[in-house]
């Protein structure tokens, strides 16, 4: 977890912002094992596997989220399951708050 404080232009207090993070890598990787044990996959009928990734605020909070699309040779639709990889808190739901919290950790 990160907090920090920020301060906006043009406001006359700090905002404290709280950051959570998980690892992207582990996390779709347990999604694709979760995916493939819970259907009964056998791994050579995978196509292909995506990680699709999605923002969402709501209420004081920014989540990124990601969506794991596991394509099957003998199915047109396609599994899925979503999970979130960061939240962030903060009073201020600007997106100078989201640049600073969520970009460098992405890179």
């Amino acid at each position: 977890m990160k907090v920090f404080d920020h301060h906006l232009d043009g406001e006359n207090y700090l905002d404290t912002v709280h950051v959570q993070y998980h690892n992207i890598a582990q996390e779709m990787k347990q999604c694709v094992e979760e995916l493939i044990d819970g259907n009964m996959i056998i791994p050579e009928d995978v196509n292909k596997t995506q990680l699709v990734l999605r923002g969402d605020r709501d209420q004081g909070a920014f989540r990124l989220c990601f969506r794991t699309v596991i394509n099957l040779k003998n199915k047109k639709k396609p599994i899925e399951k979503i999970k979130a990889v960061a939240e962030v808190y903060s009073a201020k739901e600007k997106d100078v708050v989201l640049e600073i919290a969520i970009i460098p950790w992405l890179r």
